[in-house]
């Protein structure tokens, strides 16, 4: 039985063409940046753009599983009688955000003693996955301000731990 070609036919061929012509044009990216750059409150349009920029890097690590798409998958389920663990999932991940000034010098559209202008983020997870249906889950993240605080002050750094048990049907 073929099942490709009853999901992917020409019409769907076609438009995934047209959709790596606009990429590869640099159409894709140009709409993009405008439409994400122009300044607006409300309805009307204000003068000038803002870049804001953000990101995020993780890494992890398994140990007793290997590293999937969709998560670790355990070699062997957690088994108490054989001191089998199953596999855990050790992750690190750094973030920013970084709000172009323009957005807050002389401007209406975002008041500094609210809204924080620059925020880093540091965190460390655990995941300990009893078998591919099972998991226990740990994770703490620390995050440090710029602006947001009356009188242009940062506003506290925020810590924070979570933790979550998972069972998947």
């Amino acid at each position: 039985m073929l099942v490709g070609p009853q999901i992917i036919d020409a019409g769907v061929k076609k438009r995934m063409k047209a959709a790596l012509k606009d990429i590869q044009s640099g159409k894709f990216a140009k709409e993009w940046v405008k439409e994400y750059q122009e300044l607006a409150k409300g309805t009307a349009m204000l003068d000038g753009a803002v870049n804001h920029q953000s990101g995020h890097v993780t890494a992890s690590f398994v140990i007793g599983g290997d590293e999937t798409y969709d998560g670790a998958k355990p070699k062997q389920n957690a088994d108490w009688a054989t001191k089998e663990l199953g596999a855990i999932e050790l992750a690190v991940r750094y973030n920013w955000l970084n709000l172009d000034d323009v957005s807050f010098e002389g401007s209406t559209v975002a008041d500094p003693a609210k809204s924080v202008t620059k925020a880093q983020g540091f965190g460390a997870g655990l995941n300990w996955w009893l078998s591919r249906n099972i998991k226990a889950s740990g994770a703490w993240e620390r995050t440090k301000f710029k602006g947001g605080a009356a009188a242009g002050a940062a506003r506290p750094t925020e810590n924070v731990a979570i933790g979550r048990f998972q069972v998947v049907f």
